[in-house]
């Protein structure tokens, strides 16, 4: 393929890979959410918290700033990393960057909305040293559940990825066919054009050799009937 097409190609399977993740984490996060009511083992106990925080410590601000950093972010760097590798990079590849950069944006995403949890409660009453440890511990456990949760969503995203590279190639093979048909059909105009002005080259020689032919027998008639009168006259 040129180099166009190679970056059209690039684009195109960022594009599905990224929104392959972010359906499958949709969909996960709806699922578990609804069926864990503990949340221990889902990315967000949704059904319960709500989905409008009503006051400072609500748990519905998991839902409105968790959950969107944790799939939009995931499909950014899903995004980024596919459109940022080589052309036609292997689907295991894609399954682990996939795989390690939801385990660093869910570890984000949590880190974010607690912080964002910390400013809005206030620091009064808070040690830093405590508070800073309870931080990264819930940051890692969010992180190791989708240390769990991870193959499932780069499997799902590793074989959109590939069958959108099997469906490009098939594409440009059959665009390097058609540009093989056309090629061959100028190749065969092109041939019958040199033939045709061959032809017509030997037949020009050969009516102007009749045209030579005419001239060198018509002063030999006029001699030949010349002598035949002055015998006659002779006579």
């Amino acid at each position: 393929m040129l180099l166009a097409d190679d970056q059209r190609g690039g684009r195109r399977l960022a594009r599905i890979a990224s929104l392959t993740t972010a359906v499958v984490l949709v969909v996960l996060c709806a699922a578990l959410g609804y069926a864990d009511g503990t949340g221990l083992f889902a990315p967000e106990n949704w059904l319960d918290a709500g989905f409008v925080p009503g006051n400072a410590t609500s748990p519905a601000w998991a839902t409105v700033v968790f959950l969107p950093l944790l799939i939009g972010g995931g499909a950014v760097a899903v995004h980024r990393l596919v459109r940022a590798a080589a052309p036609g990079a292997r689907a295991r590849w894609v399954f682990g960057a996939v795989w390690s950069s939801l385990i660093l944006v869910a570890f984000l995403a949590k880190l974010a909305y607690s912080v964002l949890l910390l400013a809005i409660a206030g620091p009064a009453g808070l040690h830093i040293f405590p508070t800073v440890g309870a931080l990264l511990a819930e940051c890692g456990l969010t992180g190791a559940k989708y240390a769990v949760f991870g193959p499932l969503v780069a499997g799902l995203t590793a074989s959109a990825y590939r069958i959108g590279v099997w469906r490009l190639r098939r594409k440009s093979g059959e665009g390097g066919r058609v540009n093989e048909v056309g090629e061959g059909a100028e190749g065969r105009k092109a041939e019958e054009g040199g033939k045709a002005e061959t032809g017509g080259k030997a037949v020009e020689v050969a009516e102007a050799g009749e045209r030579g032919r005419r001239t060198e027998c018509a002063p030999g008639t006029s001699r030949a009937r010349l002598d035949s009168v002055a015998g006659f006259a002779w006579l």
